[in-house]
């Protein structure tokens, strides 16, 4: 629920790492797991966005674009780390992996695509929240072009040095938020789940995040504006940890890579949508106003969340929060946390 809630370089990473992470930290742990991982990656992004600011006003443009390709080829060699065996999970019926890559060694993305989307729309749950991330793409996929815009356009005086300076610090504050959210997210997850709130959670937040990203398109200085951002990734950075965390415990194992690669293609599509929209409304309106028209489209998501579970069209299987044996676990967590 990066970029808005992630960028999309994060995004597609993510999908690499969708399929394991419930099984190399099990249930119980994936929460923690989540927060973890999302958390060192938007520390990375806060800090990769101070210094590339730094890199590109000291040595230009091009330099920063080399470390940025360096940072994706130190990525890929950890991914590649990881054993291969402890990504697959031992069921009853070892032989359903084994046949996909006997039988079909060749790239099958036709057939991924179609397995994805058929689970998909079989499970109107699932359905939901990858229609959750899709309607949030909406005004989503203005979030980059608006951090431009922002620092560089509507609070740059001076232009040039300044003006990279400001989008920097927005890009900065932005992935703060994201790290400091996903450091209050074990705890806060864990207590949504042991009082069986998810669902209303999920929604509020949605809501939230979406008004401070309007607000920041009406503050008069960075600084205010940076604030509303810092805010509005915090409060989604919260909610995204809960919402992976529950749509990795829904989904087999089997089938998690199919569904998370359906769920990533179709967001990153309607974002991509979204940001030439929303590079066309420029002509038109202004950065402020588009911001505020994104910050709103990024929070409707929220809104039908929760009029689908209040009109009981929606509901969360008991296996996907908190287990009754687990009740003792997370109150622990609780008072660790405290």
């Amino acid at each position: 629920m990066v970029h808005g809630r992630a960028s999309w370089g994060d995004r597609i990473h993510a999908l690499v790492l969708a399929r394991p992470v419930p099984n190399l930290a099990g249930d119980r742990g994936l929460l923690a797991a989540n927060a973890l991982m999302f958390s060192s990656r938007f520390l990375l992004m806060a800090v990769g966005a101070a210094l590339g600011g730094a890199t590109a006003a000291r040595f230009g443009y091009a330099a920063a674009f080399v470390v940025d390709a360096l940072s994706f080829l130190i990525s890929a060699y950890y991914v590649w780390l990881i054993p291969g065996r402890e990504m697959r999970q031992e069921t009853a019926e070892p032989h359903v992996d084994a046949d996909l890559s006997v039988k079909k060694p060749r790239l099958r993305v036709v057939a991924d695509m179609r397995e994805g989307w058929t689970y998909i729309v079989q499970h109107k749950l699932v359905f939901a929240l990858i229609g959750v991330n899709i309607l949030w793409a909406t005004g989503g996929g203005a979030c980059n072009l608006l951090y431009e815009r922002l620092g560089a356009v509507v609070f740059a005086e001076g232009g040039g040095a300044q003006a990279d300076a400001n989008v920097a610090a927005l890009y900065t504050v932005v992935g703060a938020g994201l790290f400091i959210g996903m450091m209050l997210a074990r705890r806060i997850g864990a207590h949504v789940e042991l009082h069986r709130t998810t669902a209303s959670f999920m929604g509020w937040m949605l809501i939230a995040h979406g008004l401070f990203f309007a607000l920041a398109g009406l503050m008069p200085t960075l600084w205010m504006a940076g604030t509303m951002l810092f805010l509005s990734r915090l409060v989604v950075a919260i909610e995204f940890a809960v919402q992976e965390t529950l749509l990795m415990r829904m989904l087999p194992d089997g089938l998690r890579g199919r569904v998370f690669t359906t769920d990533r293609a179709a967001e990153i599509f309607v974002m991509s949508l979204s940001m030439i929209v929303a590079g066309w409304s420029l002509r038109f309106i202004s950065a402020r106003t588009l911001t505020v028209i994104s910050g709103l489209l990024s929070a409707s998501p929220g809104v039908l969340w929760l009029i689908l579970f209040a009109m009981r069209r929606l509901s969360l299987p008991q296996s996907a929060e908190s287990a009754d044996d687990e009740v003792e676990e997370k109150k622990a967590v609780l008072v660790s946390a405290s």
